[in-house]
Parts: structure tokens; C-alpha cells; sequence
């Protein structure tokens, strides 16, 4: 969601947003109420009740603009671009029917991955962050023996998967040493094939992230089914 020129409406800002631009330029000026009623030259109580959000007179609107030295001083009086604020609201709504917000979960071990692996008949990776080329090239192999791994897990047996997990570990330890750590999220969806029958799996959401800077939540946008 972003607030750019399609999403404005010029109109007169409400008092209550008159009093949050205030106390923003206030606060950049580092100015307490009573420097700016003494640049207004009005009484500290005017600037209270603007703060407030109370609507006051265009003329103690025009002297705060002139204690900010804006070049136009109707500034709080006349329309400007503001948000509009029901396209907003429908946007988000929108934004929200076409995504999810999905638990993450830290990759521990090779094991851990590997059956992450046998459970989900898909993936999207993504790097999660600005990654460096040596940390790129490791996210990158981890990603490689993940598809390789599902694409023939039933052919392993079960004391054929134990060198896998070692294998996959020793990548997660060379991410461990650059200081990051795979994290994963899961999405339920059906796999429809032309045949008409269909197949319920997941998704496997695939990140690198900080160890210290793991978010615990992802939003992604509905999968509610694929088409082969």
C-alpha cells in the first residue's frame, strides 16, 4: 500500500489533521508549545486547542503558518493533495482479500528441512533481505538440494536420509557462519490437473534472514489453487 497521486484528493485538511501536521513541524523545530505561540504571537492556550484538534480561527491558523515562515500562509486554510481516505480503505480491503499473513518458522536442521521438503510439492524462495554474493551462492545451493531432495525422497530409505540431513546441515552451519539463519512459512493449496483430478499440498515459503532480525510473520498472496 502506498499513498501517491492516485490516491489523493484535494480538499482542506480536518482539524484533527491540522493538529498532526502542527505537532509534526513542532517537533522537527524541537519547539515547545510556547516558542510557537511566542513566534505566533498568540496565546500558548490557541496553540493547545489547535493540538487538540479543535477548530479554530483562519487567522490563528495563518500566524502559526508565519511562526513556520511557510510561503503561503493560508497553508492550513486552503485545499491541498490530501489522502483519500475511502480509496484507501477500499484498497486495503482489497490488499487483504488477496493475501495472507503466515507464521514463520527458523530451519534448525538439516532434518527439519529435508521434511519440509517431503511436505510441500512446492516452493517460492526469496531472499528476504539484501544478501551478499557468498551468502546468495549458499541461500542458493540450500535451495537446489531442497528441489533435488523432494523431487526424489521416495526413492531414500529411511537410513538413506541420514547422510542428507548431514548434508544439508553443514549448509545451514556455512549460513550460521555469515551470520544468517533459513526461516520457512507453509500456505495449503490444491493442485488441479487438465485430467480433472486434483492434489492437496503446500507451498514452501523460503527466506534468509538475519539470525538476529527474524521477522515471526510473512504476508503472501492467496494460492488457493494451481492449474496444470
Amino acid at each position: 500500500m502506498s499513498w501517491d497521486q492516485t490516491n489523493t484528493i484535494e480538499r482542506v485538511m480536518t482539524p484533527r489533521e491540522v493538529a498532526a501536521v502542527v505537532k509534526e513541524m513542532r517537533g522537527i523545530r524541537q519547539w515547545s508549545q510556547e516558542t510557537l505561540a511566542d513566534l505566533a504571537r498568540i496565546n500558548v492556550r490557541g496553540i493547545q486547542r489547535i493540538e487538540s484538534g479543535v477548530n479554530v480561527s483562519g487567522d490563528t491558523k495563518r500566524a502559526i503558518a508565519a511562526a513556520f515562515e511557510l510561503e503561503d500562509l493560508d497553508f492550513f486554510n486552503k485545499p491541498q493533495l490530501m489522502p483519500d481516505i475511502e480509496k484507501l480503505k477500499a484498497e486495503q480491503k482489497q490488499y487483504e482479500k488477496e493475501r495472507t499473513t503466515l507464521k514463520i518458522t527458523v530451519i534448525k536442521t538439516g532434518k527439519a528441512l529435508t521434511q519440509l521438503a517431503e511436505d510441500c510439492m512446492l516452493d517460492m524462495p526469496d531472499s528476504g533481505c539484501d544478501l551478499s554474493r557468498e551468502t546468495d551462492e549458499v541461500f542458493a545451493k540450500v535451495i537446489d538440494y531442497f528441489r533435488d531432495y523432494r523431487d526424489a525422497h521416495r526413492d531414500y530409505t529411511h537410513s538413506m536420509k541420514f547422510p542428507v540431513y548431514d548434508e544439508v546441515q553443514a549448509l545451514l552451519d556455512e549460513l550460521a557462519d555469515l551470520g544468517m539463519t533459513l526461516a520457512s512459512a507453509t500456505q495449503k493449496v490444491t493442485m488441479k490437473f487438465k485430467t480433472g483430478d486434483s492434489m492437496k499440498t503446500k507451498i514452501a515459503y523460503l527466506a534468509c534472514y538475519p539470525l538476529d532480525d527474524v521477522p515471526s510473520e510473512v504476508s503472501v498472496l492467496k494460492q488457493g489453487e494451481f492449474r496444470l
